[in-house]
């Protein structure tokens, strides 16, 4: 979501809120109807990046969660593919 937030030219500060995030990029008009859900893995954010959770997030829905947010990082390279040809064709 930060990759996205940025490519739209804006900041999000210091934050692993992926409802913060949302919520900038619904300020920024991103169409994120697909990933509305994804606050609710916040607190997983964070455990995962500072402590040794392992493997198994103890989600019931495990597989449902990975292919959201395996769709939501597909999503942002697309964005960010789209960035990198506008950017080359204006020589920026």
């Amino acid at each position: 979501m930060k990759a996205w937030i940025s490519v739209l030219g804006a900041s999000y500060g210091i934050t692993h809120d992926l409802g913060l995030l949302l919520d900038i990029l619904k300020d920024l008009a991103a169409d994120c109807t697909d990933f509305s859900d994804l606050p609710d893995l916040t607190i997983f954010a964070v455990h995962f990046r500072y402590d040794d959770a392992g493997d198994d997030c103890g989600f019931p829905e495990r597989d449902e969660v990975l292919e959201k947010v395996a769709g939501l990082v597909a999503h942002v390279e697309q964005v960010l593919s789209a960035f990198r040809q506008e950017n080359q064709s204006t020589g920026e």
